[in-house]
């Protein structure tokens, strides 16, 4: 009994490894799905990309069309990268991609144009939150870059702009050399002229609070306290001159930003990454 369980036994292995191994080499390697590029699919993921406000994704996605589609949309994705770089606020390469790429396009075409509008607007961008000071080769620069573009319908509010910036009335800038001698008179009296009012209080009073205790401590004899209070009498006069020559700078560096400011919103000289079409589309 016990033989011929064994011999069964053998005979099932035996059959079972003949029928195993034909089964296992019949089978077909699974075939692998296929991701295949085309221009339209990298297009359409890299506006969505740009869409979703994910523009340092999208300047991969547009950079990947240009290199593998050489003979597509190429001009269009080389200004949605710098709008790109706009929208993500970094102006500092957004100039570098303009000066470096607007050269790419033929002189004077609609792309052309359009890279040099956008180059502008960046130099405009460019520490925008910084005091006027630092912000003004970037304006004198934007300014050079306008006046470059045709004189056409499409550039109008362009040139009106840069006109209006160019012959803005300039005849109530502060003089500093005038508001130090104010000062130097009267304190306080400088930074009154600035338009400065609370800082002129402060200017007046400080200056002679101090000076008029050091003349009663000197009229009482008190030297020590005479010269202490002197000292600070002094000081807080010298600050009296300097705060008016720096609040004339900073005077007329806050009414430029100031008509920068209003004349851009008067001509709609600003970019904004989802407008499509309209008055403010660039």
């Amino acid at each position: 009994m016990i033989s011929f369980t064994c011999k069964t036994t053998t005979v099932f292995i035996f059959l079972l490894c003949i029928f195993a191994f034909p089964l296992k080499a019949k089978e077909q390697p699974r075939q692998q799905d296929k991701l295949v590029l085309t221009s339209q699919g990298v297009l359409s993921y890299a506006d969505s990309l740009y869409e979703q406000e994910e523009y340092y994704r999208a300047i991969t996605e547009y950079k990947r069309l240009i290199y593998f589609f050489p003979k597509s949309k190429v001009s269009y994705a080389k200004l949605q990268i710098g709008r790109s770089y706009m929208a993500g606020e970094d102006y500092t390469m957004a100039t570098d991609y303009w000066k470096k790429t607007i050269s790419l396009f033929p002189s004077q075409s609609a792309n052309w144009r359009k890279g040099m509008i956008l180059y502008g607007i960046s130099e405009l961008d460019s520490q925008q939150n910084e005091v006027f000071y630092f912000r003004r080769n970037h304006v004198a620069k934007a300014i050079q870059i306008f006046k470059q573009l045709p004189v056409t319908k499409e550039n109008k509010r362009i040139h009106t702009f840069t006109t209006q910036w160019e012959t803005r009335d300039q005849n109530n800038k502060k003089s500093p050399v005038v508001a130090g001698v104010l000062s130097s008179f009267v304190p306080g009296a400088g930074s009154l002229y600035n338009g400065r009012a609370i800082e002129a209080t402060y200017a007046f009073l400080m200056p002679v609070l101090f000076l008029g205790a050091s003349y009663q401590a000197f009229h009482q004899h008190k030297q020590h306290l005479g010269i202490f209070f002197g000292f600070f009498g002094l000081a807080f006069y010298g600050g009296n001159i300097y705060a008016a020559i720096n609040g004339s700078y900073k005077t007329n560096e806050a009414r430029s930003a100031k008509t920068l400011r209003q004349l851009r919103q008067q001509n709609g000289i600003f970019f904004f990454p989802h407008s499509q079409v309209g008055f403010d589309r660039f």
